[in-house]
């Protein structure tokens, strides 16, 4: 147990320890979550980051596919405001933190979502079918080469 610990810890990019990781994803609790949408979402990306979710929501339904992969899925605030190109689409939430993956799969509930627990900084071995479209969200420690890893050739956005 204590090899594979070690072995893991060093699969992470740039030294980030499996503790770092941890806290960087604790943070993303029930309690937060409920107001994530209010202080991220409504003000941060507009008074911050110069870059309003609505201009996200456009730049979502421009590339969303039929076939979508949520990476980082925070509330699950895009997927469920986003409009898919199809009525029935195939829906996958991707995360290594319990929290987010039910409060997005619960608001999300009407796709039928596949969740996928995972820390996306170690190696990802996904024996799916792939996606059309793999979206990353707001973690800074997202590897893009994870995400690449999962998506068919169609689109993959950032």
């Amino acid at each position: 147990m204590r090899d594979s610990k070690n072995q893991r810890k060093n699969t992470l990019p740039m030294n980030i320890t499996q503790q770092q990781v941890e806290a960087g994803q604790a943070v993303y609790t029930k309690r937060t979550l409920a107001i994530y949408d209010l202080l991220v979402l409504g003000l941060s990306n507009r008074l911050i980051w110069k870059c309003p979710t609505p201009q996200l929501i456009t730049h979502y339904n421009q590339n969303v596919s039929g076939n979508h992969l949520d990476v980082g899925v925070g509330t699950g605030y895009f997927l469920d405001h986003c409009r898919f190109p199809s009525d029935t689409p195939r829906v996958a939430l991707m995360d290594l933190n319990p929290d987010t993956l039910e409060f997005a799969s619960r608001r999300v509930a009407r796709y039928l979502p596949e969740i996928y627990p995972q820390n996306i900084l170690e190696p990802i071995s996904f024996d799916g079918n792939g996606f059309d479209s793999v979206q990353r969200g707001f973690p800074a420690e997202n590897d893009p080469s994870a995400s690449r890893a999962l998506y068919r050739p169609t689109f993959f956005f950032e």
